[in-house]
C-alpha cells in the first residue's frame, strides 16, 4: 500500500496512473482498503484530479509535456478510482447494518472525521455521481449551479487549499497513520 501511496505523489503519469489503477483493484480487499483509508488515499486522489483539471482548463500553457488526451485518460482513471473506494467505504458501512464508524464487519472502524472529510471536500450530491467517471469529471472541471449542486472554479480553489491544510496534519505515504 505504501508504493501505492507513493506512485499517486510522484510526477510521472505512467506512475500515477499505475497507482490509480492499483487503488481500483486493492480496495477490494477489507484489510487493504483500510490501510488505503488510513493512508488518506482519498486526499491524494482528489489532490491528482485537481492537478489534472487544472492542466485540461490550462490548455498545457503549464510547460507539461504531457497531452490533454492523456490528462483526460489519467483524470478518469482517478475518478474511477476515487469512486470505487467510496463505493467500497459505504458497502462496507451497509454491510455492517449502517452502523456509523463501522468498516468490514469489525475489521477495523473508519474514524468518523474521514466521512466528515469526505462529505465535506465533495458534498454528496457529488460524491454519488462518482459512478459515472465522465459525468463527474464534466461536473468537476465545469461550472454547475443546480438547486442539488453548486461547483465550480471557486469550489475548486477552496478543495485545493483545504487539501493543502490536511496535508500539512498528516503523514500520507504510511498506512499506519491514524
Amino acid at each position: 500500500v505504501e508504493i501505492v501511496l507513493v506512485c499517486l505523489q510522484c510526477d510521472k503519469s505512467a506512475i500515477i496512473e499505475a497507482g490509480t489503477a492499483c487503488v481500483s483493484r486493492l480496495c477490494a480487499s477489507a484489510h487493504v482498503h483500510a490501510a488505503l483509508l488510513a493512508g488518506h488515499v482519498h486526499l491524494l486522489l482528489l489532490r491528482q484530479l485537481l492537478r489534472d483539471v487544472h492542466c485540461m482548463m490550462d490548455g498545457g500553457r503549464g510547460g507539461g509535456a504531457v497531452s490533454h488526451h492523456v490528462v483526460r485518460r489519467r483524470s478518469l482513471a482517478t475518478v474511477q478510482a476515487l469512486g470505487q473506494f467510496v463505493k467500497l467505504l459505504t458497502a462496507r458501512r451497509a454491510a455492517d447494518g449502517g452502523v456509523r464508524g463501522g468498516l468490514g464487519r469489525g475489521v477495523v472502524v473508519v474514524p468518523d472525521s474521514t466521512e466528515r472529510e469526505l462529505s465535506a471536500l465533495l458534498t454528496w450530491p457529488m460524491l454519488e455521481r462518482l459512478a459515472v467517471p465522465d459525468d463527474f469529471l464534466a461536473l468537476f472541471a465545469g461550472e454547475t449551479r443546480t438547486p442539488e449542486i453548486v461547483w465550480g472554479d471557486v469550489n475548486r480553489r477552496e478543495l485545493a487549499v483545504a487539501i493543502k491544510t490536511a496535508f500539512r496534519n498528516i503523514h500520507v505515504t504510511s498506512p499506519k497513520t491514524p
